[in-house]
C-alpha cells in the first residue's frame, strides 16, 4: 500500500497516454516481489526433498540384493540421517579406490620395483637401459653434443698450456726486475709499468703474445712476439701431427738510423736459407752467400749459412765475443735446435727501416733457461751494431751500391708504366682498325720483337 500511493499520485498528474505504461511497471515490480518471495522457499523445499526422498536411493543396499536393474523398481529406502548417509558415501568411495588399485596392479608392468626397494644395482641396469634407447634414437646429436664438448675440454686445456709458456718466458726474461734481462737493459717492460694493472704482454689471439720493451741506447724499442703452436684448435692438432711446428720467438729491435751503418746480412740454417732469401727482398737485391773468413772457417759450425753485403762484414758482426759463445762449432750444439736466424738491416721494405731481427726456438715451460745464451746475445749485438763504425771507403761503396739498386728500380718501374701504356694504347688501336689491318700490326710487332732478341744475342 505504500508504494502504491506515489504510484497513484504520479498517474493522477500524467496524462491518459504514461497511465498504461505506469500500470504495467507497477505490475511487474509486484510480480518480481513476489518471485523473490517464492523462489528462496521452492528451493529449501526442493532440497528437503532431495534429502528425504531421492538422497537416500542411491545409498540403500537393500534394493540391489532384490535384483532390481532400473530406477524404477527402485523401492523407497528407509529413511536414514545424515551422518548414515556421509557414511555410506565414505564406503562406497573406498570400494571404487580398491576397484581403481586392484585394476591398475593387474596393469602394472612386472619389472616395476618400488622405490624402497630401488638398490644401487637397479639404477645401474636403469641408466644402462637409457643410454642404449638413447644412442639408438638420437646417434647424430649425441655424436654433436660429445664434438661440442671435446672441442670447449681442448680450447680451455689449449689456452691454458700457451698461457704456461708465456708466463715462464716471463718470468724468466721478461719482467720489470733487475733479476731478468729485459728488466736489466730495458728502462720499461709494457707500455706502462708505473700502474699496478699495467700488462707486460699482451694477448692478440690464444696463441700470439706481445711484448714491447724500449730505453735503451742504440734502439728506439724492441718488439717481442711469440708465436706458440694453436693448442686450442682440434683441427691445429691434428695437422701438427703429420707436420709439427714449434713454438717460436720473434724479436724485432727498431735501431736508430744513426746508430747503425748501412749494411744487409743474415745468418741461417742451410736448410732455412733459401726460404729466408725468398720471403725477404733486401737479401735478394743487396745480399750474396758467403763462405767464413779463414781464421774462422775451422771454427764456424757447418749448418749455418752466411748471407753478407760484403765479405768483410761479417768480422764486424759477428764479434768474437759472439764467436765464444754462441757460434763456435761447441757452443752452437747447446743452442742448435732454437737457433732459426738472424737478419739484420738498413733497408727494411716495410715498417722501420733499421732493424735487428732474432728468430728462435722456444723450449718446454720446465726448460725456459736453456736459451739464457741467446737472450743474451741479442743485446750484446745490439750493443755491437750500435758501437761499429765502418771505413769511409767501405761506407762509399755501400753509399753506391744502393744507388745503383735504386736507379735499377727506377728504370724497371718506369718500363713496366711504359710497357702497359704500350699494351692500353695498342688494344684501344685494334679496337679502331680491320682485320686484315690488326694481321698487319701483328706482323709488324713480332718481326720488331724479333730483331730485338737478335741485337741482345750479338751485343752479349
Amino acid at each position: 500500500a505504500e508504494w502504491r500511493r506515489p504510484a497513484e499520485r504520479a498517474m493522477a498528474r500524467a496524462g491518459r497516454g504514461r497511465r498504461a505504461a505506469l500500470v504495467a511497471a507497477a505490475c511487474l515490480a509486484a510480480a518480481l516481489v513476489a518471485c523473490a518471495d517464492a523462489v528462496p522457499k521452492a528451493w529449501a523445499a526442493e532440497l528437503e526433498g532431495f534429502e528425504e526422498d531421492e538422497g537416500d536411493q542411491y545409498f540403500t543396499a537393500d534394493a540391489f540384493d532384490k535384483g532390481a536393474q532400473g530406477k524404477e523398481e527402485l523401492k523407497r529406502p528407509p529413511k536414514m540421517d545424515r551422518e548414515e548417509m556421509l557414511k555410506a558415501a565414505k564406503e562406497m568411495k573406498r570400494d571404487k579406490l580398491k576397484q581403481e588399485l586392484a585394476k591398475a596392479e593387474a596393469n602394472r608392468d612386472p619389472n616395476y620395483v618400488p622405490w624402497g626397494e630401488r638398490n644401487f644395482t637397479y639404477w645401474i641396469n636403469a641408466f644402462d637401459a637409457f643410454s642404449k634407447a638413447m644412442v639408438k634414437d638420437f646417434k647424430f646429436e649425441l655424436a654433436l653434443i660429445v664434438f661440442i664438448g671435446l672441442y670447449a675440454m681442448n680450447y680451455m686445456h689449449g689456452s691454458r698450456q700457451n698461457e704456461g709458456v708465456v708466463l715462464a718466458w716471463a718470468n724468466t726474461f721478461g719482467i720489470q726486475s733487475d733479476h731478468t734481462i729485459y728488466g736489466r737493459n730495458f728502462s720499461q717492460v709494457g707500455l706502462d709499468t708505473k700502474s699496478q694493472a699495467s700488462e707486460i704482454i699482451f694477448r692478440e689471439s690464444q696463441s700470439s703474445f706481445k711484448c714491447y720493451a724500449t730505453g735503451r741506447r742504440f734502439c728506439e724499442s724492441a718488439m717481442t712476439t711469440l708465436d706458440l703452436k694453436k693448442r686450442q684448435d682440434v683441427w691445429s692438432l691434428l695437422i701438427s701431427l703429420v707436420s709439427p711446428s714449434p713454438d717460436r720467438l720473434r724479436i724485432e729491435v727498431n735501431m736508430n738510423p744513426a746508430s747503425m751503418p748501412p749494411m744487409v746480412f743474415a745468418v741461417a740454417k742451410r736448410k732455412d736459407a733459401k726460404k729466408l732469401v725468398e720471403s725477404q727482398k733486401d737479401i735478394q737485391m743487396f745480399a750474396k752467400m758467403c763462405e767464413p773468413s779463414k781464421e774462422r772457417a775451422s771454427t764456424w759450425p757447418r749448418k749455418l749459412t752466411i748471407l753478407s753485403e760484403t765479405r768483410d762484414l761479417q768480422n764486424d758482426v759477428i764479434s768474437s765475443t759472439a764467436m765464444k759463445n754462441v757460434f763456435s762449432a761447441e757452443a752452437f750444439r747447446s743452442v742448435e735446435k732454437y737457433f732459426e736466424s738472424i737478419h739484420f738491416t738498413s733497408e727494411a721494405q716495410e715498417g722501420h727501416k733499421h732493424v735487428l731481427r732474432f728468430n728462435f726456438k722456444l723450449p718446454p715451460p720446465d726448460r725456459m733457461s736453456a736459451i739464457t745464451g741467446l737472450m743474451e746475445y741479442v743485446f750484446h749485438q745490439i750493443d755491437v751494431i750500435g758501437s761499429l763504425k765502418i771505413s769511409g771507403e767501405a761506407l762509399k761503396r755501400a753509399e753506391q751500391r744502393r744507388k745503383e739498386i735504386e736507379a735499377k728500380q727506377f728504370k724497371d718501374a718506369h718500363s713496366v708504366r711504359q710497357e702497359t701504356a704500350q699494351r692500353k694504347r695498342e688494344e684501344r688501336l685494334q679496337k679502331e682498325m680491320s682485320p686484315s689491318q690488326i694481321a698487319k700490326f701483328e706482323e709488324k710487332r713480332r718481326r720488331k720483337k724479333q730483331n730485338k732478341q737478335i741485337k741482345i744475342m750479338k751485343s752479349a
